[in-house]
């Protein structure tokens, strides 16, 4: 088959099932993802059709098959299925962690958040001055526009990194049971910020609209506790951010690339695909077995682990054969790490585990399942392009999800019947 058919097929599974997937449970969590990914296929396609995919990581020898697109489209959906399932209003009952212990982490985050913002502000007024792509090309090459040196405060930066998202769950938790708490007014509003000035330190395009899809995916989870009016407001505020933030995103790439940029917003949305199929998935020969992409992970273990992305990219390029600067999706992160028979054994394993935990016969909704859910709604919106597990905030985005969830399991609780709570 001709590789403009093959994407065009994919292109039209994923259609099929994104649209089956809201007319059988309308729009919810899994929706969104599978609205992404159906998206990213079209950015494939037309990214074929422009012929741009020629001039950048391929050559005329570019060929695609129907055996790289099913396996990395069977893998992704075990993964999404549990999230397709889920549905928030089939719970009867939901689990209230006791006010203290839930301030306890609101406040510690609040803190940091404000401290990390102050510090970094200078940062990220000098990114953003100025011609930003050109500010962006400095980023690639190395530079960077982080003017704080203390390393204990980068750490910090980096810890908070890995619980910036799940962070954003933690407050609209907290702020649906414990609104009349200003702290908790005041830490929503900024767990949505922060992430956003920090993406716009690194002058990051992609970042910034991809967390008002993940708003939009929290959003979506705790619908049932929104009113409708409230509701209408929320998804108009969102639209109007969504807009906002793509206009960032053209105004940086129209800086950098002139009347070039639909051919490069193609190829970013779209090229991850194609490179899983055309590069990795034909011609990997051996794979990191976790050294590339968790080394803070094996570093707290006791183990070497790579320093930074020129060492990650250089290890992969050694032992895999293929480039480890550009995108694969976070299916393709697992088989550089793992190869294709254990990723496709770990899909399996989290295909049924998070059916167990989304869709429990309790009929109680408890914080770590919330926590979760969005653990993986960022590891998916992320993983369009790369893997979100990878590096120091990748790391310890596991490592605190695993602690917080930890956490709220062992803190005191009530459970309460859903209907006891006003919408607001």
């Amino acid at each position: 088959m001709e590789n403009e058919s093959v994407i065009f097929l994919f292109s039209i599974i994923y259609t099929i099932c994104c649209v089956w997937q809201i007319y059988k449970r309308g729009v919810n969590i899994g929706s969104v993802i599978l609205l992404m990914y159906t998206f990213c296929l079209w950015g494939s396609y037309m990214y074929y059709q422009t012929g741009a995919v020629f001039m950048f990581n391929f050559n005329d020898r570019m060929t695609l098959s129907i055996e790289g697109f099913s396996y990395i489209t069977i893998v992704l959906f075990m993964f999404i299925y549990p999230f397709c399932r889920f549905r928030i209003d089939k719970y009867k009952y939901i689990e209230i962690i006791e006010k203290q212990s839930l301030l306890r982490v609101v406040r510690i985050l609040f803190i940091l958040e404000i401290i990390l913002l102050i510090m970094f502000l200078p940062s990220i007024i000098s990114a953003m001055s100025g011609d930003l792509g050109s500010n962006r090309d400095m980023i690639y090459e190395g530079e960077s526009f982080i003017k704080v040196k203390n390393p204990t405060i980068i750490y910090i930066m980096r810890l908070l990194g890995g619980v910036q998202h799940i962070g954003i769950a933690i407050a609209l938790y907290a702020f649906f049971f414990y609104k009349e708490e200003k702290i908790v007014r005041f830490f929503l509003f900024l767990s949505v910020l922060y992430p956003i000035m920090m993406s716009l330190l690194w002058i990051m395009r992609s970042q910034i609209l991809l967390i008002m899809f993940f708003l939009l995916y929290v959003m979506f989870f705790f619908k049932h506790f929104f009113s409708t009016g409230l509701w209408k407001k929320t998804i108009a505020w969102l639209s109007v951010s969504g807009i906002g933030g793509f206009a960032i995103i053209q105004a940086i790439s129209v800086s950098r690339f002139g009347n070039s940029v639909w051919i490069f917003f193609y190829r970013y949305w779209g090229e991850a695909f194609l490179n899983f199929d055309n590069l990795l998935y034909k011609k990997i020969h051996n794979f990191t077995w976790g050294h590339a992409y968790f080394p803070t992970i094996f570093k707290l273990v006791g183990l070497k682990g790579v320093s930074g992305n020129d060492e990650k990219y250089a290890l992969i390029d050694k032992v895999c054969g293929i480039d480890g600067s550009i995108f694969y999706t976070f299916i393709g992160g697992l088989c550089i790490e793992f190869g294709f028979v254990i990723t496709f054994f770990i899909a399996c394993f989290f295909l049924l585990y998070n059916n167990k935990i989304l869709n429990h016969s309790s009929n109680v909704l408890r914080l770590p399942c919330i926590l979760i859910i969005a653990y993986w709604g960022w590891q998916f919106l992320q993983g369009l392009f790369t893997a979100a597990f990878q590096g120091d905030s990748g790391n310890w985005e596991i490592i605190e999800t695993i602690l917080l969830c930890f956490y709220f399991h062992m803190s005191p609780k009530k459970i309460l019947p859903i209907s006891n709570y006003q919408k607001i």
